[in-house]
């Protein structure tokens, strides 16, 4: 009984956003159209406004802004250095700069939000044990090396693999 009523729940409320939505849909490509604008949402994210959100701030507390916006830069130029983003870096000044700014390419976008997250989470709030402090930087090694290969995956075709060959 209770599934039967959080499907109706669900339900209602994928109606309504549909509904709401109604402008943006074409009747003949509803549910792709309505992906693409997602998407395209997602894509004009503000920067600061979603490294906030996963820090566990709202938008409307600026307390904290100019603090993260100096750490977001911090990353951003070691971003720079990793050759990922425009060659001339980049830098935000306000919730005003979106991801699309920084990157197009879809592909490589979410890593780059997670390791921003991750980057600017150690040195705005670091986590009280030093095991969850260890995860987190080999969790940003690992991010680090995968954005060095999307950035630069010719380097790595020309070498050995792992098992010498």
């Amino acid at each position: 009984m209770g599934l039967f009523i959080h499907y109706n729940i669900i339900s209602s409320l994928l109606k309504i956003v549909l509904f709401l939505l109604a402008d943006s849909v074409s009747e003949s490509n509803g549910i792709v159209n309505m992906l693409r604008l997602r998407k395209e949402i997602g894509f004009m994210e503000s920067i600061l406004t979603s490294i906030k959100k996963v820090l566990g701030i709202t938008e409307e507390y600026e307390h904290f802004d100019a603090d993260l916006i100096m750490h977001i830069n911090s990353v951003f130029m070691v971003l720079n250095q990793l050759g990922v983003g425009p060659p001339q870096g980049f830098a935000i000044s306000s919730k005003d700069d979106l991801w699309t700014d920084f990157i197009s390419e879809a592909s490589q976008l979410e890593l780059v939000k997670s390791y921003i997250y991750l980057k600017v989470k150690l040195l705005f709030d670091p986590p009280l044990g030093s095991a969850v402090i260890d995860v987190m930087n080999r969790q940003i090694s690992e991010f680090e090396w995968r954005l060095n290969v999307a950035v630069d995956p010719k380097e790595l075709k020309g070498s050995e693999n792992q098992n010498g060959e």
